[in-house]
């Protein structure tokens, strides 16, 4: 497997000006030893552009924050002029406050950095597996009862003093499992051979207008692949995507 040319699609990833559009592949007649090992390289070659991405965008927002220096100058002042009197102690508080409330505005400022980082979200997908929870899932959403988890989701008292019960703690994990899939940004998705699931997977399973960048592995030959998978699959596996 030519892991380096899947390798350095990576950087593409986290182009600011989107000029450069990464690839997404489709590979043949792999085996899951090769897989684990593409997996293993990939996950390393994001975790390091993740980690240039976060220091890009602290860079940023100490930029960003220059512009409210003015208020740590404001009170700095006021302590000085005020230092040793009662209201002193009040002037620290005023000043966090002030801080506070303007850094979370910067902070929630949307730019191209802070979106890179934030969708910066890699799963593998192992279709098996995520049929399995997606029929425990459904079948927990039939039988359960809600009232106690609407209320500790939307009430923090409440939360704070409620203990999930083993089936709410299953389902909430399920539901996070889920939605971590369904919204990944980027994809490795290992097959044995065609399945059924796969139709089920493009048609219904992810949002694909949140994918970046994916790559489907099959263990079995083009071929085989091709004389079994309906043209629907084919389609939709093989649009944008290099074929190895």
């Amino acid at each position: 497997m030519n892991h380096h040319i899947i390798l350095n699609e990576l950087p593409k990833l986290i182009d600011l000006d989107n000029s450069k559009k990464p690839k997404s592949f489709v590979i043949f007649n792999t085996t899951k030893t090769e897989k684990d090992s593409l997996l293993k390289s990939i996950e390393e070659s994001l975790t390091t552009l993740y980690k240039k991405l976060k220091t890009q965008r602290n860079e940023e927002m100490n930029e960003m924050l220059k512009e409210i220096d003015w208020i740590t100058d404001k009170y700095f002042d006021l302590y000085k002029k005020y230092n040793e009197t009662s209201i002193s102690s009040d002037i620290v508080s005023w000043e966090v406050d002030a801080y506070s409330k303007e850094y979370e505005k910067f902070a929630a400022r949307n730019t191209k950095l802070k979106s890179l980082v934030d969708q910066f979200h890699f799963e593998e997908i192992n279709i098996d597996e995520i049929k399995q929870k997606t029929e425990i899932f459904s079948n927990l959403n039939e039988i359960m009862n809600f009232t106690n988890l609407l209320r500790y989701s939307n009430d923090q008292e409440f939360a704070s003093q409620y203990k999930l019960t083993d089936q709410e703690k299953e389902y909430m994990n399920l539901r996070n499992y889920l939605l971590k899939k369904e919204y990944a940004k980027y994809i490795l998705c290992y097959n044995h051979s065609y399945k059924d699931d796969l139709d089920d997977l493009f048609k219904n399973k992810f949002k694909w207008d949140f994918l970046k960048w994916s790559i489907f592995i099959f263990e079995e030959t083009r071929e085989s692949f091709e004389n079994t998978a309906t043209e629907f699959v084919k389609t939709e596996l093989y649009f944008n995507r290099e074929i190895f």
